[in-house]
């Protein structure tokens, strides 16, 4: 009989979700902004998680990149005027290192 250590599994899990999410190849900074579009992105969230793949898609036409950071950081602004965190900050800051717009 084999015993499969629960890390292991859940390790394994995570992977498959990221992977079926398309997140697994998205850094720190993308994650945070789309757990923030999860937690307050009402009916735009799918529109927001969209954008977010298309300023990390370094593939993607430069005119859907500029539009996709563009839509981000207005979600970002009506953000920070009802949730005063610092992770607001961090993320306005990797917007602006995306495409040095």
């Amino acid at each position: 009989m084999h015993v499969i250590n629960q890390q292991f599994i859940n390790a394994v899990e995570s992977t498959v979700i990221q992977s079926v999410q398309g997140t697994v190849h998205l850094g720190p900074e993308a994650k945070q902004l789309l757990t923030l579009i999860s937690r307050f992105g009402g009916e735009e969230a799918a529109t927001l998680q969209t954008a977010v793949h298309e300023l990390e898609d370094a593939a993607a036409p430069s005119a859907a990149r500029v539009t996709a950071k563009r839509r981000l950081k207005k979600f970002l602004g009506h953000l920070a005027g009802s949730a005063h965190d610092v992770a607001l900050d961090l993320l306005e800051k990797y917007l602006e290192s995306k495409l040095g717009l």
